[in-house]
């Protein structure tokens, strides 16, 4: 192992802080560990490491791991196949090639498919999950050919679960998340009773990063060895794989120049770097290249001659003014005549009616839809945070929580214009509302955009008239 010092571990964080900061990437959360002790964490407000958030591909790793421990236990072979474990979707004719896609070609993203599956084409979905699967038609033989897939990772938690009876956040509590001490993970289900494999885990980014430590330290934590080493190693791509195209990929790590990652959508990311003895874990709303292209260059994987005193700043009190953005301290309350509800319009999103109402050192905003009732607080001068059942799958890649947290502020361009700000600690996801006042109240504008998406990153505008105070009846 390279010989490291503490100068130039401070000096490879100042310059990935750097880097973020000057080509504007959007970090929430970013843990770096050397061997199993924290040597910084950043938390940039109002996001924080112990929000369980949610990681998107990232829980491939997770499917991936129990994996591991099934093949161990002798419950699954990496050459079984999926018409071992669904042979009621083969009773008639079908295309052969399926009959040589096994947990092997799976897990390597190379089953034979000609296309992506996507979380968030699935998770509208509340048909039958498998059934879609078996419909995609054969384009290559398994093992041949790279075609990464969300589809593939619920298969592995499907046959995870026909193999062993329960399903894999549950095979995986005794094996994995009780020795790591992780306790604050959600894991969402199919309609069928399935995790989703591919997507679908939430848990805190100090937990996250506890994931990255095990790998790191090939399968052994506190001492007691969980998985082979041999197996962390071929799941990480330390041992290069000799079937087939697999485009740097082994099961969800990429080998880059030393440093091995793993990503989720909106740069969710693990990076391990065993040469180093160091373990990285960041949540963001960004594309995911742009920040491994700076985690890759600036921890220290390319020979770089500095001078140690130019960087003499304390990470620890760098770490303290972290901050998402500085929140706008205009007070400006609302004018007489804006307060209250609006009907809205018929619109493509549902909504059926807007209410904005005045609170001491705030705005609350309400929305009313097919779903019901949502509200957030917005505090002026100042993050505010309370629990919202605020409908935005379409614009947060199709999740939609039944209550998450929210942290909101609201500010006024001018006396008919008014921002809402809404970030959510536990997702990528960050909401712009404007709303726009007719100069006598009656009529309102609604337009609401995201800092990142997978499909639309904004919303048309939505149009509503003032409802009278007094005799009509709510929606």
């Amino acid at each position: 192992m390279e010989r490291v010092t503490v100068e130039a571990i401070e000096y490879s964080i100042h310059t990935l802080l750097d880097h973020i900061e000057r080509d504007h990437i959007e970090i929430h959360n970013l843990i770096l560990s050397r061997g199993d002790k924290i040597i910084f964490c950043g938390e940039w407000k109002p996001y924080d490491i112990h929000t369980p958030y949610i990681i998107h591909s990232l829980t491939k790793i997770f499917t991936n791991t129990a994996i591991g421990f099934a093949m161990y236990e002798g419950k699954i072979r990496m050459s079984d196949t999926v018409v071992d474990f669904f042979p009621e979707y083969f009773q008639t004719d079908y295309d052969r090639r399926y009959e040589r896609m096994t947990v092997e070609s799976l897990i390597r993203m190379q089953n034979g498919h000609g296309r992506m599956i996507s979380g968030n084409e699935w998770r509208p979905l509340q048909s039958s999950w498998l059934e879609a699967f078996f419909r995609e038609p054969m384009a290559y033989e398994p093992l041949t050919h790279y075609q990464y897939s969300s589809g593939n990772s619920y298969i592995l938690s499907a046959i995870l679960q026909r193999a062993i009876g329960m399903r894999t956040e549950e095979y995986l509590r005794t094996r994995f998340f009780e020795p790591l001490g992780i306790d604050d993970y959600t894991w969402d289900v199919s309609p069928e009773g399935i995790n989703p494999g591919g997507n679908g885990l939430s848990l805190s980014t100090l937990s996250l990063h506890k994931a990255g430590l095990l790998y790191l330290q090939r399968g052994s934590w506190n001492g007691q060895q969980l998985l082979p080493k041999a197996w962390i190693d071929t799941a990480m791509g330390r041992i290069p794989f000799s079937l087939g195209e697999n485009s740097g990929y082994a099961y969800h790590w990429e080998s880059r120049g030393g440093c091995f990652l793993a990503g989720g959508a909106f740069g969710q990311t693990l990076a391990v770097i065993p040469d180093k003895n160091m373990a990285l874990t960041a949540t963001a709303a960004c594309e995911g290249e742009d920040l491994w292209n700076h985690i890759v260059h600036d921890l220290g994987l390319e020979d770089q001659n500095v001078r140690f005193h130019l960087f003499r700043e304390d990470l620890q009190k760098r770490a303290k003014r972290l901050s998402m953005e500085r929140v706008p301290t205009q007070g400006i309350p609302l004018e007489a005549g804006q307060e209250g509800s609006y009907d809205m319009e018929e619109n493509a999103y549902g909504i059926r009616s807007i209410e904005v109402e005045q609170e001491e050192d705030g705005v609350v905003f309400k929305m009313r839809d097919q779903r019901g009732l949502h509200s957030v607080r917005c505090g002026t001068g100042e993050w505010r945070y309370s629990m919202t059942s605020m409908t935005g799958n379409y614009l947060h890649h199709q999740y939609q929580p039944k209550r998450i947290k929210v942290a909101a502020f609201a500010w006024w361009k001018d006396k008919q214009l008014l921002y809402l700000k809404w970030r959510y600690p536990g997702m990528a996801f960050c909401d712009t509302v404007k709303i726009h006042f007719s100069a006598d109240g009656g009529r309102i504008w609604m337009d609401r955009s995201v800092n990142i998406n997978s499909q639309a990153r904004s919303l048309d505008t939505v149009t509503g008239r003032k409802r009278p105070m007094k005799g009509t009846k709510d929606i």
